[in-house]
């Protein structure tokens, strides 16, 4: 509904309600009175109520469902098109935006489908009178007498004359682009004049309508112009394309650069576009070691470039100096004369030149810099390679450097001497304690350090060496174990069946001794089956009585004692920590061959903080740590590897090569400019080259830069023939400047014209008013059970009125009486196993109607997680009948809100459950 008014919002009441009355005593108020009444089915009734013009926020094209559309002439007048003379139109698009497709079939229980291929619609533009709605009392309703009028009525069937709107051509071409339709009413419509029996927004209301009609099993749903949403353009609106005769200001260029000639920079580049704003731009440097004059499509990106030589050396600052030459083409002569031209330099932009961008060269009075200092500097290259000058990749295992990494003795895939178990090397499976269960302390510990020279008496016997103890005691209880009893069955003969010597606890079928139930063959005892069968309570076990494949011990493994699952000894799986033999994935200690091997270091030269000692722990001749504490202190120290120690090393004469560029690791020629560091000056005087003889006209420094520290003009023109202009550009500095970049720029012609200029708009509304009017209709879907069920339906304007018997009689006796809100209640059931109850939004709001002048609402109801039944609080309903705030007609008028925004599956049925009938409670004062 348009206007929502909720009163109340109640969370979903429990289905599991006592529908027993509330005992007076509980409530503890002695004149509190009670009364209850049962629907009537009789008096019920369903109600299928057309909704009124601009009702929905979402319009419908389906099976017998067409989309409305008119246009509101009242509202478009004041809009401003309407006003404007000489306008041109040259499209008008009705433009609609697809919400959700669903099957025309309500049945099917299908979800919205979104991003579809571009369905099969029609549109047509129709006179309101070619669409004729038939009710239940026969009367024939026309869209023309009720469009927007507030009536509703009840609709039977719908009529449209599909061959005479053929005839007359009204089809309209539909295109589908980015999830809209636009609709193509350029011939049937007009803003203003009304030319070729053109329909004219700005005149007098007409009998015109739109109708969108789908060709295929779906129904289309498209935002209405009460579509709410948080997007631009998601309700209808016109797309409108015309042109508008108005007076513009023109101009066009006289000069244009043809190319350069230069006198000082070698590299030289210009862009000389005449239709872009950034023509006759001029960048100049010394960025090449050849001269080059180059032509740019676009701007100049300074920090791209190295500079490697200024554009002035110091012999030439404060003089006056000739920087290039520019040939000009004179264009578009035919629009203006040819007394002169008036030419100015704007845009002027330097970078100043420095032998080091990045500031950072070491000189004797600036020690602080990095480049140039004759020292490694954190950050600089570093061939950190050690004193051998070699890396380890070519490294021959003897002191020396081979040119050939094939032929080093460098092995990073060696599987030997790794310090990291292969699958293949021997590991004793102690699990994460490294400990056998002779030697554990019962404390995740163990009771030697070195079990191969253990003189500790052990804890129990091992005859079999296998480290477990033969008598099973395990005091880390580290041990895994997951058949305790040794009873499991293992396929050994892998034939999927059960053979002797395998085990028989999970062998899938009976072994003598296992527990059964002896219940009989039908696997039901005689209290269930009200029988006894073959074989019940012979004390012997039939085929067919439950049983439990637990072995003959009676237990599960999970359930015998020493279980143990989590356990690391004995899983015949490597864990980090465990002692191996760093044999190789050969296994083999003794193959007196280097392949296996695992050597990233054979000079033996890399840094391992292994202290002034240089002996690691890992080493044999390891004793203990060095009393210096130079061991693994996290630097490096005197006598330690000097390759990849993250620092320069140089002894007799040895030295790691480093480039000595700064700690940017960026030498002088290649540190580059930022935009940041360009310098921009005022423009240049503008002068006047008198077109007229061809004499060479001269100019002195500009005066508008008499305080820039770099001066540029244009100091001569000449004319080379009619149709070039020569311009030499003067320079003068007291800094060395990089680079260059200015703009040659001049008086362009211009002229005042009237001309069409192309205009598109997008209009919704006007003033904020919808003048686009939309509605839906449907024809009756639901003839077959409108008569037999009570049910809920939006999209078809199913609205039933619930009579209670007796209740129309309790509000007339009872004028004066106070209804008790906290207890009164109504109770609906719903028939959710009904094939024709619907519910694809696992949510909906039940709207309380006044039917009374108009429907609207009185109060709405949510409700949520698919319910079977509702409990509605029914008291300030039932005290505005009594009062006669509402006037009740009746029956009790419920409907299905469409869901707010976005719009939710507005198909939902919901069927009331006439089996369990409905019931009010009412608690009053009289």
């Amino acid at each position: 509904m348009k206007n929502f008014l909720f009163l109340f919002l109640f969370i979903l009441f429990s289905c599991q309600f006592d529908d027993n009355p509330i005992s007076v005593d509980d409530i503890n108020q002695d004149q509190l009175q009670y009364a209850k009444f049962d629907l009537n089915l009789v008096e019920s009734l369903n109600n299928q109520i057309l909704p009124i013009s601009d009702e929905s926020i979402v319009l419908y094209a389906g099976k017998e469902t067409y989309s409305i559309i008119k246009f509101d002439h009242n509202n478009f007048l004041d809009y401003d098109l309407c006003n404007i003379d000489s306008l041109d139109y040259k499209s008008i698009y009705l433009v609609l935006d697809l919400i959700n497709t669903y099957d025309s079939n309500t049945n099917d229980n299908s979800l919205p489908q979104n991003n579809i291929d571009t369905p099969d619609i029609s549109a047509y533009w129709l006179n309101e009178s070619d669409i004729k709605i038939y009710t239940k009392n026969d009367s024939i309703y026309s869209l023309q007498s009720n469009w927007l009028d507030s009536e509703n009525f009840i609709k039977d069937s719908i009529h449209i004359d599909f061959p005479q709107i053929n005839n007359d051509n009204s089809r309209l071409f539909v295109d589908k682009t980015l999830g809209k339709y636009y609709v193509d009413i350029s011939d049937k419509t007009i803003i203003q004049d009304d030319l070729n029996n053109q329909f004219s927004l700005c005149e007098a209301n007409l009998d015109k309508i739109l109708m969108i009609k789908s060709n295929s099993s779906k129904m289309y749903e498209f935002a209405s112009s009460n579509y709410i949403s948080d997007f631009i353009n998601t309700e209808p609106y016109l797309n409108i394309i015309y042109d508008e005769y108005q007076e513009l200001n023109k101009t066009s260029n006289k000069l244009i650069i043809k190319d350069l000639i230069p006198l000082i920079s070698n590299t030289n580049q210009f862009i000389s576009d005449s239709l872009l704003n950034s023509n006759n731009f001029i960048y100049l440097s010394n960025s090449n070691n050849d001269l080059i004059v180059e032509q740019l499509e676009d701007f100049l990106i300074w920090s791209d470039y190295y500079f490697s030589q200024p554009l002035l050396d110091t012999s030439q600052l404060e003089q006056d100096v000739n920087l290039l030459s520019i040939n000009l083409n004179m264009i578009n002569k035919e629009n203006y004369d040819t007394t002169g031209v008036k030419l100015w330099l704007d845009n002027i932009r330097f970078l100043k030149y420095f032998n080091d961008f990045s500031n950072d060269n070491w000189n004797p009075a600036d020690s602080t810099g990095t480049e140039g200092n004759m020292v490694w500097d954190d950050g600089e290259y570093l061939e950190d390679f050690g004193l051998d000058m070699c890396n380890s990749f070519f490294e021959d295992g003897f002191g020396y450097c081979v040119s050939d990494s094939t032929l080093s003795a460098y092995n990073n895939l060696g599987t030997e001497n790794n310090g990291v178990w292969d699958l293949g090397e021997n590991f004793e499976d102690f699990g994460l304690d490294a400990c056998p269960d002779i030697y554990e302390d019962s404390n995740q510990g163990c009771l030697c350090v070195d079990l191969d020279n253990c003189d500790i008496e052990p804890i129990c016997e091992d005859t079999d060496f296998d480290g477990l103890c033969d008598d099973g005691l395990d005091p880390n209880s580290d041990n895994f174990n997951n058949d305790p009893s040794d009873d499991d069955w293992f396929d050994i003969n892998n034939n999927n069946e059960w053979d002797n010597g395998e085990g028989l606890e999970g062998n899938n079928q009976w072994d003598e001794g296992e527990p059964f139930s002896d219940v009989g063959i039908d696997g039901l005892t005689y209290e269930l089956a009200g029988y006894y069968d073959s074989g019940e309570d012979n004390g012997l076990y039939d085929y067919g009585e439950p049983y439990f494949d637990t072995g003959i011990d009676s237990l599960y493994s999970s359930q015998e004692y020493g279980y143990n699952i989590t356990g690391k000894q004995n899983d015949m799986l490597y864990q980090f920590g465990e002692n191996f033999d760093d044999c190789g994935i050969d296994n083999n200690c003794n193959d007196n061959s280097l392949t296996d091997n695992y050597n990233i270091d054979p000079n033996n030269d890399n840094w391992k903080d292994c202290g002034s000692d240089n002996i690691c722990p890992n080493d044999i001749n390891y004793i203990e740590p060095d009393l210096d504490g130079t061991e693994l202190n996290g630097v490096w120290d005197e006598n330690e590897g000097t390759e990849l120690n993250f620092q320069h090393d140089s002894m007799n004469g040895a030295s790691e090569y480093f480039d000595d560029f700064g700690v940017d690791n960026v030498e002088d020629l290649y540190e580059t400019s930022t935009i940041n560091s360009l310098n921009e000056i005022s423009i240049s005087d503008t002068i006047f080259y008198d077109m007229q003889g061809d004499v060479v006209q001269y100019f002195n420094q500009p005066i508008n830069q008499q305080n820039d520290s770099l001066k540029l003009w244009i100091s001569s023109i000449s004319k080379e023939s009619d149709s070039i202009l020569v311009a030499n550009i003067g320079f003068n500095s007291q800094i060395i400047p990089a680079s260059l970049e200015f703009r040659i720029n001049h008086e362009k012609y211009s002229t005042q014209v009237f001309d069409w200029i192309n205009k598109e708009r997008n209009v919704a509304q006007v003033n904020s008013n919808n003048f686009i009017k939309n509605l839906s209709l449907y024809k009756n879907s639901f003839e077959d059970i409108l008569e037999q069920k009570l049910f809920l339906n939006y999209s078809y304007g199913i609205i039933p009125s619930l009579n209670f018997d007796g209740f129309d009689d309790f509000i007339s006796d009872n004028p004066g009486i106070v209804i008790n809100e906290n207890n009164s209640k109504m109770k609906l059931y719903f028939d959710v196993n009904n094939e024709n109850y619907i519910l694809e939004s696992n949510n909906f709001i039940i709207d309380f109607l006044n039917e009374s002048d108009s429907i609207s609402t009185l109060f709405s109801y949510y409700a949520s997680n698919n319910p079977d039944s509702l409990i509605f609080p029914i008291g300030n309903l039932v005290q505005q009948y009594v009062t006669g705030e509402t006037e009740y007609n009746n029956g009790i008028m419920i409907g299905l809100n469409p869901n707010q925004y976005p719009p939710s599956y507005n198909f939902n049925n919901i069927i009331i459950d006439t089996l369990k009938l409905p019931y009010m409670e009412l608690y009053y004062y009289k």
